[in-house]
This record gives structure tokens, sequence and C-alpha cells, in this order.
């Protein structure tokens, strides 16, 4: 049973990534006016994504998931300028 939850974790970290960076957009982040805030949350959803993808076996329980997505909340990206 924990492989497959390790395999369904990897599976929606594709489907997050999908839904930002393939070519049927979806409306999760489309709706998000600002350009700013759309592209941190998106960055925010890509480094879950990764982390889901990366780093399975830290994904155990669903309560995994949501936490790490709880930790992203308020993370920024560096900007370079």
């Amino acid at each position: 049973m924990q492989r497959l939850f390790a395999d369904t974790v990897g599976f929606a970290a594709a489907k997050i990534i999908r839904r930002i960076f393939g070519l049927a957009h979806n409306i999760d982040f489309e709706l998000i006016e600002d350009a700013g805030k759309r592209a941190v949350s998106e960055a925010r959803a890509v480094r879950l994504a990764r982390a889901m993808m990366v780093e399975t076996e830290a994904f155990s329980v669903i309560a995994d998931v949501t936490g790490a997505a709880r930790k992203l909340r308020d993370w920024q990206p560096e900007l370079s300028g």
C-alpha cells in the first residue's frame, strides 16, 4: 500500500507541473490577475511538485503533503536584479 501512495504522490506532482507548464492551461492559476502573485503561486506549486517527485520517500502519508504545502505558503522567490 505504501508503494501505491508513493506512486500517487509522484503522479500528483506530474499533474501539478502539467497544469502550470502544459499547453492546456487550467484556470487554477489563470484566475490570478496580478502577474506577480500568479508567478509566486506557480513557483510555490512547482517547488512542492519537485519535492514530491524527487523526495517521494519524505511523503508517507497525506499529512506530509499538506504539511509541505503549508511550509511553502510564505515562501518568496529570490529576485535577481
